[in-house]
Formats: structure tokens, C-alpha cells, sequence
């Protein structure tokens, strides 16, 4: 089991692994109910789904036109007897008519063809006095020519979805064309965000000296709505460890995740490490990375704390890294780790060089034609690199970090 080492770096590859192997054993947690589809949206999806019906259920035309029996014979005109509407009931109707028909209309029993309003070729005669279309039936035409057969959209008993898929407007969409008005979902896993530090003032407020608006909540809070999840608050705390510890208990009887911003290094006021151990099973790291070396885990009967950093852009990273798959995976989603692209650096990066490759670093980048640009900062506060970036990339230990090199990159949604 991975624990604490002061003398040593951990790697984070194996570090999440092991925090990944803990959100495994909490989704087992996780109860599902049926809720309508108008309450499914970013819900994950507790059960297969299987189409109850063909779609369509009956051979309809794809095209407006008129719709004919072909078969191998000369040329030949034929009376057009009807017209018929998506929506019409099925009408029986003599093969040696045609119809006109507009796009998903039930084709009468027999008629295996559809000519186009725009290929089609009619006549209009005067039968004794009436009016009469009659269209020219080509013997070249091919049967099922701008038909749509039955199940040729989706077929009876076809899985449509798989347990584990977060629904979007997309698939909401595909349920309802099959009839489906409920569908079994996993409860959304509750979670908290606990903002540390005498510090921090909320924007609006006046500051004083030595004081900061807390940025962080508002960017953990806004990329936890992008999670199927339930926000249940968001709260921000004074270094006392008394007052820490007392809400860290509270909400861990409440909440799966709590997530902790600051507090967590060495440092004499961080009171979110010394804080921890006390609530439950707790790993601490000193990771091999830059940024967001610091990182910590907790795990009681009901939740778990992952312990982010104070700096804003090492938060955003160990977001990214660690608590954004943490909490997909808790919540049953099928495709919880997103897969990088392989991209070329389109520059060096000179901070790759100066750690002699030892170090595993994360940087944002922006995306060009010629490759990766990186964006180098010097410093984990500096918020505005994110407005810039359009995703990041790692270098990892042994790769120089050179122009043309190609490298792991995720792209932000």
C-alpha cells in the first residue's frame, strides 16, 4: 500500500492508480433509480438499454416523391391514385398505381420504390372530364431506391446504450425516439468543496493587507458542474484546526467526495494535513511533479477527501489529473479516463531542460497548426495562462521537452 515517504518522490502514475482503486470500491456505493427523461440529463446511465421497437416500424419513404412498384419491364406510365403523409395510416392501394408520398410515409404493401419530385417525370390527362397525374415508371429503376426499411435506423431489441453512459442531449433523444419515457440511472454522487485559509476574502468584499479573493472556489465549483454530480456546498474555512476537523466530520457523513482546497503541504498553517488523519485512513504524497507536488487522500465509511493545493493553477491541474476522473469513476461512468491525443511540441521548453528530465511536468499549451505551443509560467497563481490555454500536456521523466517531440496532450473541454 502506498504511504507517506518523506525522503522519496512518488510517481504518479502509481499514485493514481491506487486513489483511482479507491473510487472503484466507492462507486460500489452507489444506488440507481428510474427518473423520467426529463430529469436524466448528465445522468449516468445505471443499465443497458435495448430497443424495445424497430425504428421505423414500418417501411417509410426518405424522400418526397412518389412512391411505385418496380419490376423488370419497359417503360410505362401508371395513374398516380393517391396522396399520402408522414403520420397517414397505412392505405392499401393497387400496384399498378402510384402515390404521391412525402418523407416518412408508410409505403403501400408492395410499392418498392420512391422517384423524387425533382426526377420524376408526369403526365396530367383529361379523363372524361376529370383530371388525372399519371407518372412515368422507368424498367431501369432498382427496388428500395429512397426507402428506409424497417429497423433500418434502429433494430428490436438492439442495445442502444451502455451502463456507464452519461446522458447527454444526444442520447436523451435516442431514448425518447424508441418510446422510452424512464430510464434506471445511478444516484449522483454528492460532493463538497472546502475552501482553507485565513487569507481569503470573497470577491465583492474589500480586501486588506495580506488578504486575496478566493478564486478557487469558483474554479473547482464551476468545473465540478461539468461532472454528473450534486454540489451540496461550498464552504470556506479559517486555518483552525478545530473548526476544520469538526466540518471535515460533518460533511463526510453527508457527502462521497469532499474536496479540500489548500492546507495540505508542510507549511505551519496547513491545517487541512495535520487535520486529515484524524477523520479517517489518510495517504499523503510528495509527488515527482510540478505542479501540484502535495496531495492527500482520506477515506472514512462513507467518503473520501482528495486534498488539492492552494495555488490556483496547481489546483486547476490537480483537478484535472487526479479529481476529475476520481469523481467520473465514483459516479459509474463507462469512459471515466480520458484518453490523450499525441501532439508535436511546436517550440522547447526550457523549464523540461533545467530538470534534467527527472520530473514529470504538466503544462498548458496552446493548439496550432505547427503543434503544441507551451505556456510557460513561473509562477501556480498566474490564473490567466487558463484563459489562454486550449488544453495541457505532459512531459514525462526522459523526454527532453524539444520542438518535434511528441507528447501527451488533453484537450479542455
Amino acid at each position: 500500500m502506498l504511504k507517506v515517504n518523506e525522503n522519496r518522490l512518488d510517481e504518479y502514475d502509481d499514485v493514481f492508480d491506487f486513489v483511482m482503486s479507491k473510487a472503484k470500491a466507492g462507486r460500489q456505493k452507489l444506488t440507481r433509480e428510474s427518473v423520467p427523461l426529463n430529469r436524466a440529463l448528465h445522468k449516468v446511465l445505471g443499465e443497458d438499454v435495448y430497443s424495445p421497437i424497430n425504428l421505423p416500424g414500418w417501411p417509410i419513404s426518405a424522400m418526397d416523391g412518389y412512391a411505385c412498384r418496380v419490376e423488370a419491364s419497359e417503360d410505362r406510365f401508371i395513374e398516380v391514385a393517391a396522396t399520402i403523409y408522414a403520420g397517414d395510416a397505412p392505405v392499401s392501394i393497387s400496384w399498378h398505381h402510384a402515390v404521391r408520398i412525402m418523407t416518412g410515409a408508410i409505403l403501400p404493401e408492395g410499392f418498392n420504390c420512391v422517384i423524387p419530385f425533382e426526377e420524376a417525370m408526369v403526365q396530367h390527362r383529361d379523363v372524361e372530364g376529370q383530371q388525372q397525374t399519371h407518372l412515368l415508371v422507368s424498367g431501369h429503376l432498382q427496388p428500395g431506391r429512397h426507402i428506409k426499411p424497417v429497423g433500418s435506423d434502429v433494430k428490436r431489441g438492439q442495445c442502444l446504450l451502455k451502463k456507464g453512459t452519461r446522458l447527454r442531449a444526444q442520447e436523451l433523444a435516442l431514448l425518447a425516439s424508441v418510446g422510452l419515457s424512464h430510464i434506471q440511472v445511478y444516484r449522483s454522487p454528492k460532493v463538497v468543496i472546502l475552501a482553507t485559509g485565513n487569507e481569503l476574502v470573497s470577491p465583492g468584499c474589500p480586501l486588506t493587507p495580506g488578504q486575496i479573493y478566493d478564486a478557487n472556489s469558483h474554479l473547482i465549483r464551476s468545473l465540478c458542474s461539468e461532472l454528473p454530480i450534486e454540489i451540496l456546498a461550498v464552504a470556506h474555512l479559517d486555518d483552525d484546526v478545530m473548526l476544520i476537523e469538526k466540518s471535515l466530520a460533518y460533511w463526510c457523513e453527508r457527502a462521497d467526495v469532499v474536496l479540500t482546497l489548500g492546507g495540505a503541504s508542510v507549511g505551519d498553517k496547513d491545517v487541512i494535513r495535520s487535520t486529515l488523519p484524524k477523520i479517517g485512513k489518510t495517504w499523503f504524497w510528495k509527488l515527482n511533479m510540478k505542479p501540484a507536488k502535495p496531495f492527500a487522500m482520506t477515506c472514512t465509511d462513507r467518503a473520501s477527501v482528495l486534498a488539492l493545493p492552494g495555488n490556483p493553477l496547481a489546483a486547476f491541474t490537480a483537478f484535472q489529473i487526479f479529481a476529475a476522473p476520481f469523481i467520473r469513476r465514483w459516479a459509474g461512468m463507462l469512459d471515466w479516463q480520458k484518453r490523450p491525443k499525441k501532439r508535436r511540441l511546436a517550440s522547447d521548453i526550457p523549464v523540461a531542460r533545467n530538470s534534467n528530465g527527472r520530473q514529470l511536468l504538466w503544462i498548458q499549451a496552446v493548439e496550432d497548426p505547427d503543434g503544441l505551443k507551451p505556456i510557460i509560467s513561473g509562477s501556480s497563481s498566474r490564473l490567466a495562462d487558463l484563459i489562454t490555454a486550449d488544453g495541457y500536456f505532459r512531459i514525462s521523466s526522459g523526454q527532453s521537452g524539444q520542438a518535434g517531440d511528441w507528447v501527451d496532450y488533453w484537450a479542455l473541454d
